[in-house]
């Protein structure tokens, strides 16, 4: 099973775009929007240590994470 870093670094050399970090209601919004318009979406954890210097949301437990899109081309068998 590849890791986080590992998923990260193909997704930003295979024509994925981070679009958003955040989590909650927020983000399922934002990713059913992007899956609407026709994009592929993926969603990464994000880390604490990732965020700079705020820290609110994991001290208050919530998970965040990271979303990526890229086009879907059309006659794209993989999706």
């Amino acid at each position: 099973m590849k890791s986080d870093k590992q998923n990260k670094s193909e997704m930003e050399n295979g024509a994925w775009k981070e679009v958003y970090r955040g989590g909650g209601d927020h983000l399922a919004r934002v990713k059913k929007e992007y899956e609407e318009l026709g994009f592929e979406v993926k969603t990464l954890p994000l880390l604490p240590t990732e965020c700079g210097e705020c820290t609110i949301c994991y001290e208050r437990g919530e998970q965040l994470y990271e979303l990526y899109v890229r086009e879907i081309l059309q006659g794209d068998e993989n999706t």
